[in-house]
């Protein structure tokens, strides 16, 4: 399973291309009902029962777990290479920098 964010119009028009026909819209993925669903992804949890899971990217899982769930992560994204990120964050643990927090800091480079 690949992941893309693509665009839907207000006119009930699908814009996305026909390649991705298992598209959802984004407004199911955000929130807590919208964490639910990304997390059916992984596991379709103890009343299903069964694996299920149909991620084949993790990373880029969380990648769009982190992109429509966490505050601030969206704006960082285009930061991760900068030197100041990199020297700030560098040395970080894996959770560190993905702090909301943290992550409005990367996006607005206050970093001094």
């Amino acid at each position: 399973m690949d992941f893309h964010i693509v665009h839907h119009n207000n006119y009930g028009k699908r814009c996305d291309p026909p390649a991705m026909p298992g598209s959802i819209e984004l407004s199911h993925l955000l929130g807590p009902d919208g964490l639910a669903q990304l997390l059916s992804f992984l596991s379709p949890g103890p009343i299903k029962g069964g694996s299920g899971a149909t991620v084949g990217d993790l990373n880029g899982f969380v990648d769009l777990v982190r992109r429509v769930q966490t505050p601030w992560y969206e704006q960082a994204r285009d930061f991760w290479t900068t030197d100041k990120t990199q020297e700030h964050f560098g040395d970080n643990n894996e959770y560190r920098p993905y702090v909301p927090e943290h992550l409005e800091r990367i996006a607005k480079q206050d970093l001094d």
